[in-house]
């Protein structure tokens, strides 16, 4: 193969191999020859194999990707068996997972992530009939930070970063702990589709986001991505905000919602979520508490749930992590105001009304 690329003969090389060794080159079983029944080749070798063609050149992918497989007619990725795609797709050449930036892989393994979460949505007993393992989840996490060179994926968690935990009062505190070892060091950016799925199915099933020790919870660094992604961030992927923006309803995940939604809108979906996390209230009830006409119309609202809520007078007050998340949301939008003009409504910056932002947080 080496000889090959020197020699600028590598699609020549490969199309024998394909005629050659087919079912290795898919890690199939070849046609049953009578009644004798075939296995499948070794795993071993033909992720041996597929590594040894795709490290061989930077062409070498869309080449392999490009061969017609003689048996069905059809393109390499199509020819194989959907646990060979799952095998295949995570292949790493040199620190980069190659094949998710192919066209039909991503488009392949962005279908997979939607039915893993619609699923859920249609069946009572998801766990039982899962089907994306939370391993090839965590990978594609993985290989998504590494095709953009973040730090993140080299598993730099800065002292910063280690305060990004559960213990943590507000998680927009952690999230911008974690705001630098997220940023792309390449042209490539984040895919936004592949990552903000993964991490939705992962949260969730409440699973770690990867292996081993770490100082981030999957649901942090959720809400970073979804943030990030919410802001436009340069990506040579086009970010398809709609279907991810549905699979966060989908997965019933209101602060990833939030924070792809941004503004206004995000920042209401963001107290209601504050709401419905505490008190026994629909989601559309806390939306029009939010917006009661007047205090009286507020307490209407929310007087039988306040009733019904517990209180233990003897205790001392201690302020809840959603009180703290307010404090937060006041200080960066409200009392960080330090010029008359900033009460303007900004219609035209990325900055929210402190007067708007005031009136939710108090109500």
């Amino acid at each position: 193969l080496k000889m090959a690329v020197v020699r600028n003969c590598l699609r020549s090389t490969l199309l024998v191999l394909n005629a050659a060794i087919p079912n290795e080159l898919r890690w199939r079983a070849p046609h049953r020859i009578g009644v004798v029944s075939t296995k499948r080749p070794s795993l071993g070798l033909f992720l041996a194999l597929v590594g040894t063609i795709l490290e061989s050149s930077t062409e070498a992918t869309r080449v392999l990707l490009d061969l017609l497989d003689e048996e069905s007619g059809m393109p390499f990725w199509f020819s194989i068996e959907e646990d060979t795609r799952l095998a295949l797709s995570l292949v790493s050449v040199h620190g980069k997972y190659v094949m998710l930036q192919e066209p039909e892989v991503r488009a392949w393994a962005l279908e997979r992530l939607k039915t893993e979460i619609e699923f859920p949505s249609k069946h009572k007993y998801h766990h039982i009939h899962s089907h994306l393992p939370d391993e090839w989840l965590r990978e594609i996490v993985s290989g998504t930070f590494c095709n953009a060179e973040t730090e993140i994926v080299m598993g730099l968690d800065s002292s910063n970063a280690s305060k990004a935990s559960d213990q943590s009062q507000c998680y927009r505190e952690s999230m911008r702990c974690i705001k630098d070892v997220l940023i792309p060091k390449n042209k490539c950016g984040l895919d936004f589709d592949l990552l903000i799925a993964a991490l939705l199915i992962l949260a969730y099933r409440h699973n770690v986001w990867r292996e081993g020790i770490t100082t981030i919870p999957t649901q942090i660094l959720l809400n970073a991505v979804c943030e990030m992604a919410g802001t436009r961030v340069e990506s040579k992927f086009i970010f398809d905000s709609a279907t991810v923006l549905r699979q966060c309803a989908l997965a019933e995940n209101v602060q990833a919602a939030a924070l792809l939604v941004g503004g206004k809108n995000g920042l209401i979906l963001e107290c209601v979520d504050l709401i419905t996390s505490k008190l026994d209230i629909e989601i559309k009830d806390a939306e029009t508490a939010l917006f009661a006409a007047t205090v009286n119309e507020f307490k209407d609202m929310m007087g039988v749930v306040h009733e019904n809520f517990e209180h233990d007078k003897e205790s001392e007050f201690a302020p809840s992590g959603g009180q703290f998340h307010l404090l937060w949301l006041l200080e960066e939008h409200v009392l960080s105001v330090v010029k008359y003009g900033e009460f303007d409504s900004p219609r035209n910056t990325e900055k929210l009304d402190p007067v708007f932002v005031g009136r939710l947080c108090f109500r």
